[in-house]
């Protein structure tokens, strides 16, 4: 009787059928938090998120893309909070009076000051981030938004970071081929900039004064060593490419899942002694180089520094460098030795190309950074954007399909963002602010204060 009836089909068709009408009742709340974007001129709004990637691949900002999707909006701003208020209300004064949807509106705090999230019925429609300072400098200003459909995007060279921190998560194995599909045509977008030398390119270059430096190498050598006995730690950078990679192991980064006391005492036992090599002058203690160095009227100083980078994603990285003072006389000249990325204590790093190419873009806004508050020359700075671009092209030619074998060569752990930012707020004794009901502020007649 039932025999030509297919009710799984029929199942999902109706399932699809009642989300499109559940979603279309949100259209007239997207279109209101999209006309505010566009029009008003207090804010500067930076969209990030899906929208942004949508509109980077299809060029055009499609707001039935947005209402058929359970997308929300990701807006990055150097004012959250004034923003997070004058939205919420704008929306608010969008609901029909009649309705029950007024009194289901609201704005929390995720973190005071700094972000925020919009719902409606308990749906998120935005989050509200903020994009910060740098040495006292709105990083707005380098982030370098495109322009597309009336909004500025966050540009494809930010979101790769993310995209290819999300292929790799372990909350993500099932959006992975989507991923993928995303990263080839943002990539392929971003390239062909470059192509058309919109971005620029040149050779990659060596700097030759590290030859004069043994002890630079043989440090070099004895940090990578101590780090990869640990075994989780992957090399990251131009080290890793085999077209790109030197015998003085310049421009050395790792990628690690090591505690902060870890890799303090890996920088620490590689500076008390260079370990053991094949070449017997290079099995010297560190102290014995330093006094030849000093011998010579130079004398060498290791320093290191933790950098906070302040993307307006993955707030958790954190970058040590490690370098070196040479100074003989007044002329002090500083080499690095090693970069040390911290993704591995809270992520799964894979070791595949991809990897790579997160932290090459991550480099590429370290640079944008430095240019900001112009500690380089833009010289120098600008041949060092160009080697990043270039290499961003050969690591992603290494690019191979996902299969079982990587899943085998991976190391850290995975902690979800979320959570790690709730278990932040509660361990904190800020005040994390207040609830913004709209509906009740309508009928007392008071305005939230920023």
């Amino acid at each position: 009787m039932y025999r030509n009836v297919d009710f799984v089909e029929r199942s999902k068709k109706l399932a699809d059928e009642i989300i499109a009408i559940e979603r279309e009742r949100y259209r007239p709340y997207y279109e209101s938090i999209l006309k505010f974007i566009r029009t008003d001129k207090r804010f500067r709004i930076i969209v990030g998120g899906e929208i942004a990637i949508n509109g980077f691949i299809d060029n055009v900002i499609d707001i039935n893309e947005i209402v058929g999707h359970p997308y929300h909006f990701v807006l990055y701003t150097d004012k959250p909070t004034e923003l997070t208020t004058e939205l919420v209300m704008h929306i608010y004064n969008t609901i029909p009076a009649d309705t029950v949807y007024r009194s289901l509106l609201i704005s929390t705090p995720v973190f005071v000051g700094s972000e925020y999230l919009i719902r409606l019925t308990n749906r998120a429609l935005c989050s509200i981030q903020i994009i910060g300072e740098y040495r006292n400098k709105s990083l707005i200003d380098i982030v370098r938004p495109v322009k597309i459909g009336g909004l500025e995007l966050l540009p494809p060279e930010v979101i790769l970071i993310d995209i290819y921190r999300r292929i790799m998560s372990a909350d993500k194995v099932e959006d992975q081929d989507e991923l993928i599909a995303t990263e080839v045509k943002l990539f392929t977008r971003f390239s062909r900039d470059i192509l058309r030398g919109k971005i620029g390119g040149g050779a990659l270059e060596v700097d030759q004064i590290n030859n004069g430096f043994p002890v630079i190498v043989a440090l070099r050598k004895a940090l990578l060593d101590k780090f990869m006995a640990y075994g989780r730690s992957m090399i990251v950078g131009k080290q890793a490419i085999d077209e790109t990679k030197s015998n003085d192991l310049q421009g050395l980064q790792i990628c690690t899942s090591l505690t902060e006391e870890e890799i303090r005492e890996a920088i620490q036992s590689s500076m008390d002694t260079v370990g053991e090599r094949d070449s017997p002058e290079s099995n010297i203690e560190f102290t014995k180089l330093i006094t030849e160095l000093s011998d010579s009227n130079i004398t060498i100083k290791p320093v290191p520094h933790l950098y906070t980078l302040s993307m307006p994603i993955d707030h958790r990285l954190r970058r040590y460098r490690l370098t070196v003072e040479l100074k003989k006389g007044d002329k002090l000249k500083r080499l690095n030795l090693l970069d040390i990325f911290t993704a591995g204590q809270y992520d799964i790093i894979a070791r595949h190309p991809y990897t790579l190419l997160r932290f090459i873009f991550v480099d590429l806004w370290t640079l944008n950074l430095i240019g900001m508050i112009g500690e380089v020359a833009e010289s120098t700075l600008s041949r060092e954007i160009d080697q990043l671009l270039q290499l961003a092209i050969r690591a992603h030619a290494l690019v191979k399909p996902l299969d079982e074998d990587y899943k085998k060569m991976y190391f850290g752990s995975y902690f979800d963002d979320m959570l790690a930012k709730h278990l932040a707020k509660s361990f904190s004794k800020r005040d994390y602010g207040q609830v913004i009901y709209p509906h009740v502020i309508t009928e007392l007649g008071v305005r939230p204060q920023a």
